[in-house]
This record gives C-alpha cells, sequence and structure tokens, in this order.
C-alpha cells in the first residue's frame, strides 16, 4: 500500500515538472517569434493625450472625453457684457507616457471669431500645470482658475469658440509636441452675443424671451455690479429699498396688445405687481430679469430694455416740458433735462469756455415728469455749462458721473465742449433787421437750390486766399473770379 502511495506522489511530481517545462517552451517561443520569423517588436506609442476638457462659467465641458459633463460641441447659448459673460477658467487634459518617455508641460489653444466669417484670429495660450499623477504613467494636467471672458468687446451676433491642445515631452518625442487636435481640425462650438431679451412694458408688464423657468425675479443693484446670489436672497422693501434685493415676478400667460412693441407679442408675460413709484425707483439702480429652475437654480439672466416703461411713466407729463434753457421775464434763465433713471444731476457753470473753474448748481427733479431743473439769476447769462449726471451705465456696469453737454442747447463752444445760456431772443444776439425780415416769396419748390460743399476743401488750395484763411469760412468773403 505504502509503496502505491510513493509511487503516486512521484507521478505528480513528474507531471508538474512537465506543465513548467511546457510553460518555459511557450515563453521561449513567444519571445523568439518576431525574430524567427523577421517580425519587428512592438513600439508603444512615447506618450500622448487621451482625454480633455474645457472650463467655461466654472463648469466642465467634455472635449475629448465621456462623461456627465456637458458637450462642448453643443451650443453655449446666449451671453452678454457685463451681466452674462462667458469666462474661459481654463481646462485638463490626461496624458500618458512609454519608453522612459515624459510630459513635461501642457498647453490649451483658443480663438474666438465670428460664424459668418472664415476662421481667422491667432490662438491663446493657456498653460495647464501639472496636476497629479493618475498611475500607470498617466497624469492629469489642470488649469482652472483664468478669467479671459470671451464676451469683451463683441458686437452682437453669433461667434465660433475653437480650441486645441498641446503637450511637450523630453523622451523620444522631445522637439515634436503631442497635440489632440480632433485630427487635425480642431474642436469647435458656437455662442450668441445679443442684446437684453427682457422688455419692461408698462408698470406691471415685463415681457420675457429668455430660457423658460419655474419661477423668475426681477433684481436690483443700486450700485451696479449685481451679484445675482446676493440680490436674490433679499426680498425688496418699498418705497426706497437701499441694498441689492429681488421683486419675485408672476408668470401670466403670452404677451399681446401693445402696438408700439409688435416684437413682445407671444413672449412670456410676466407680472411685477409694482406701483408706479416703485418701479421709478428701481430704474434708477440696475434691474435685471433671472429665471430659476424648479430646484431654485439660476438658469438665465438678462438685462432689462426700459424705454417702454420709461414712456408708461413719464411720457404724459414730460411731454409738456420746454427742455434746455428758456428765460423768464427776458432775463432769468432755467435749465432743464429729462434724466428719469438719473440719481441726480447738478450744474457746473463756467465764466468762460476754457476755464477749469466751475459753480455747482444742484437740480430737482420732478417726479411725475422725470425732468431736472434749476432757475438761476440774469447773470448767469452767456455762461458756460455741463450737466454732471449720476447714472447707471450698463456698458461700465456701475453708477458713474456723467459730465455732459446740454441736448437742446442753443449755443455751444468750439468743438461743443461745453453749452452756453444763450437768449434767442435778446436783440445783442439778434443780426440788424433780423425782426423786420421778411423772406421772398418762393413761387415754385423746385427753384430751391441747395449746395453742399466741403469748408476746407473750398479754398484749401486757393491762391486767391490769405494763407491763413484758406481752409475757413473767411475765405468765403474773398471775391473770386466767378
Amino acid at each position: 500500500m505504502l509503496f502505491w502511495v510513493i509511487l503516486g506522489m512521484e507521478e505528480r511530481s513528474m507531471a508538474r515538472k512537465l506543465r513548467w517545462n511546457l510553460v518555459f517552451v511557450i515563453i521561449l517561443l513567444i519571445s523568439l517569434f518576431p525574430v524567427l520569423f523577421n517580425m519587428p517588436e512592438p513600439v508603444l506609442a512615447a506618450g500622448g493625450i487621451w482625454e480633455s476638457y474645457v472650463v467655461l462659467n466654472d463648469t466642465y465641458y467634455d472635449v475629448n472625453a465621456t462623461t456627465s459633463n456637458p458637450d462642448f460641441t453643443n451650443y453655449l447659448g446666449v451671453f452678454s457684457q457685463p451681466l452674462k459673460p462667458l469666462i474661459l477658467n481654463g481646462g485638463e487634459v490626461k496624458t500618458y507616457k512609454n519608453n522612459g518617455t515624459n510630459i513635461t508641460s501642457a498647453r490649451l489653444y483658443y480663438r474666438v471669431y465670428p460664424q459668418s466669417s472664415s476662421p481667422s484670429g491667432s490662438f491663446t495660450d493657456v498653460n495647464l500645470p501639472w496636476a497629479q499623477n493618475l498611475g500607470g504613467g498617466d497624469q492629469a494636467w489642470v488649469e482652472s482658475g483664468q478669467a479671459a471672458n470671451l464676451v469683451n468687446g463683441l458686437s452682437d451676433g453669433t461667434y465660433v469658440l475653437e480650441l486645441y491642445y498641446e503637450a511637450s515631452t523630453n523622451g523620444v518625442d522631445a522637439g515634436n509636441p503631442l497635440y489632440d487636435n480632433n485630427g487635425g481640425s480642431n474642436y469647435s462650438t458656437t455662442f450668441t452675443v445679443g442684446p437684453a431679451v427682457a422688455l419692461w412694458l408698462d408698470a406691471n408688464t415685463i415681457a420675457w424671451n429668455g430660457t423658460a423657468g419655474s419661477s423668475y425675479q426681477l433684481l436690483y443693484d443700486p450700485d451696479g455690479g449685481i451679484d445675482t446670489a446676493v440680490a436674490g436672497a433679499t426680498a425688496c422693501t418699498f418705497p426706497s429699498p437701499a441694498v441689492p434685493c429681488y421683486v419675485a415676478l408672476t408668470s401670466s400667460g403670452t404677451v399681446s396688445g401693445y402696438p408700439k412693441n409688435p416684437n413682445a407679442t407671444g413672449l412670456t408675460r410676466l407680472l411685477t405687481g409694482l406701483a408706479d413709484a416703485d418701479v421709478k425707483h428701481l430704474l434708477k439702480g440696475q434691474v435685471v430679469v433671472a429665471a430659476y429652475n424648479s430646484g431654485g437654480a439660476l438658469v438665465d439672466v438678462t438685462h432689462v430694455q426700459p424705454q417702454s416703461v420709461l414712456d408708461d411713466l413719464y411720457a404724459t407729463a414730460a411731454v409738456a416740458a420746454t427742455l434746455g434753457v428758456t428765460y423768464t421775464q427776458g432775463t432769468t434763465p432755467t435749465v432743464q433735462l429729462w434724466a428719469p433713471t438719473a440719481k441726480s444731476v447738478t450744474v457746473r457753470r463756467y465764466a468762460d469756455s476754457t476755464t477749469t473753474i466751475s459753480t455747482t448748481h444742484p437740480l430737482t427733479e420732478d417726479a411725475a415728469s422725470g425732468v431736472w431743473s434749476v432757475t438761476g439769476v440774469p447773470a448767469w447769462d452767456r455762461d458756460f455749462y455741463l450737466f454732471d449726471v449720476e447714472v447707471y451705465v450698463p456698458s461700465e456696469d456701475a453708477v458713474l458721473h456723467n459730465l455732459v453737454t446740454d441736448p437742446y442747447a442753443s449755443s455751444l463752444s468750439t468743438n461743443s465742449e461745453r453749452s452756453q445760456l444763450v437768449d434767442l431772443d435778446d436783440a445783442g444776439l439778434k443780426p440788424t433787421g433780423w425782426d423786420t425780415l421778411t423772406k421772398p416769396t418762393l413761387a415754385n419748390f423746385e427753384d430751391i437750390t441747395i449746395y453742399e460743399m466741403h469748408l476746407r476743401d473750398f479754398s484749401i488750395n486757393d491762391s486767391t486766399v490769405g494763407a491763413s484763411d484758406r481752409g475757413t469760412y473767411l475765405a468765403f468773403t474773398y471775391d473770386g473770379d466767378g
């Protein structure tokens, strides 16, 4: 019995040896296969980029990747400056390396150009620093802290955002960058730069043409530079909210019945529920409309076009106002300016057209008409002036003091740099016989002959005109050959 047990053990031991010998032979044959059959050994790529992303408005987009992130090639949406910018924060690539190659750096390149034109413009590069080792020679290179505003300086229209990625090595591919560029075509998507899509039609009605939401808010900031999160956290308290806040809007069907705004017909109607005085207060700051989804997340936000609500609130009273400079009793000037969105208006009065010394006079607003006015004294006559208007400026996204001339001025200084207080009924400003001048009767309308000429070109090369008078009005005082 013991003999058979020992014999069985020896047989199993020999079988194991045979199996290991067979494994060794197979491995040897595999290693010699390329040599025996004159085949080259496989060479792994030295390195490359196997996944890429771009970060826009702090959101990761899949470029050469398939994840739950939004796809970069899908239309990005409508943006505006400064309220709804399109910010490129950076990007990410994931690289691999073999055969002793080492990836030393990575970059994202991008450019923006109008969709209506051929690809143009130079690429801007964004360095992607090393972030982490992923194992097996794979690495991640990431930048997400940039703030390149792609909308800044663009006019309304649709644009292409084109990009590609590049990595450098110090191995066998040194001097030959590695690319992720969609096979040489690069990756691209489109976006639109557009105007405000919320029309404030009257005190209670806003027409909305943005992304549909589950709820809407009218956001207000008295100083501009609105932060939607801050303004959206506090309800406005009237009559005079002085901090960023919101007014809840009620969605109520679609807009109709506004013949002056036919483009608003069919848009979503949002109701404010505000009194006229409250709307007037809000219009002196920055106002925007925001849409939110059912989870309370912001899905769209836009400036408001206020021209219609301004007409609704002020036109009836403002139409009777005489703007510019008027004189009472022939000697006392009153200055009036329609500026219903201004926070304050001041006149800076100058003794002449060049002095830098001025006297300031605050204007008072008529709440019904939105007209600001101040009445001076007879000594103001013939002085020069400018308006200092404190107002929210959308292009600067801030409340500024704009120094401007009077749009209704009857007289201006050289190059229209200052307005002048003048009374056109003043006898001292009238040519002799002005009040008794009788215009000749025009027998036929077609007898009117109108000439247009360039003041400088008329005499600049005319040797019969004094050198100092060429190209000036005085050239017309010379007797010519004709």
